[in-house]
């Protein structure tokens, strides 16, 4: 059988666009489009159909990369902020010297940054776990602070606890005592948590999904 019929041939259509029929199957039809203009046409309108329904990107490439550039910049940026403030504050904090307006200045420029970040890391999850783990160090560090200034008690090791709220919220000494320093540390970072703790089950959710479908 070398040759088929053009009823034959359009039957057989669909099963050769899906690549579903026989090699020696796929032949006859390929021969017989190459000979029958009637059902080249066919074949046109058909493949031309689905490829109109087919789902467009919605995007391009590099407008994508773009905004992933654009989102780890900023998120580089205000994590080295972050760092730059904990260390301005540091010498301060530990020596117990007196507060001044810079401190309070350094300290806003860390919570506002720190804002940030937790803010432009939701969508990346090694990022968002560093959220997660810097404001789950500090909640920890600001209650057993709280904890032991209501108590009126400290030793060595809750002392360096506490150092992961004493030092980016020494700034807030010019306004607060250290039982307000660490009540608004605590409330600041449970915030921070919360929000960081949502997107990372989101995130996970969103992962899952994709792997499944």
């Amino acid at each position: 059988m070398k040759h088929i019929e053009c009823c034959v041939a359009r039957d057989l259509l669909p099963l050769y666009i899906d690549n579903a029929c026989s090699e020696q199957t796929a032949q006859l039809v390929a021969t017989h489009l190459h000979s029958c203009d009637a059902c080249k046409k066919i074949y046109s309108e058909i493949t031309s159909d689905i490829c109109s329904v087919l789902p467009k990107p919605e995007f391009e490439s590099k407008a994508i990369f773009r905004n992933i550039y654009q989102h780890l910049i900023g998120i580089i940026f205000a994590l080295a902020l972050m760092i730059s403030c904990f260390i301005i504050n540091t010498d301060s904090a530990l020596e117990g010297s007196s507060v001044e307006v810079k401190h309070f200045i350094t300290t806003t420029i860390y919570l506002v940054f720190w804002s940030v970040f937790s803010l432009l890391s939701k969508n990346y999850k090694p990022l968002i776990n560093v959220s997660f783990i810097v404001s789950l160090l500090t909640f920890i560090s600001s209650i057993n602070g709280l904890v032991w200034n209501i108590l009126e008690q400290s030793g060595s090791i809750s002392s360096f606890i506490s150092i992961f709220t004493t030092i980016p919220f020494y700034g807030l000494r010019l306004f607060f005592g250290w039982t307000q320093l660490y009540l608004f540390a605590s409330i600041f970072s449970l915030c921070c948590l919360l929000y960081t703790g949502v997107h990372f089950r989101k995130l996970e959710k969103s992962l899952n999904t994709k792997k499944q479908s």
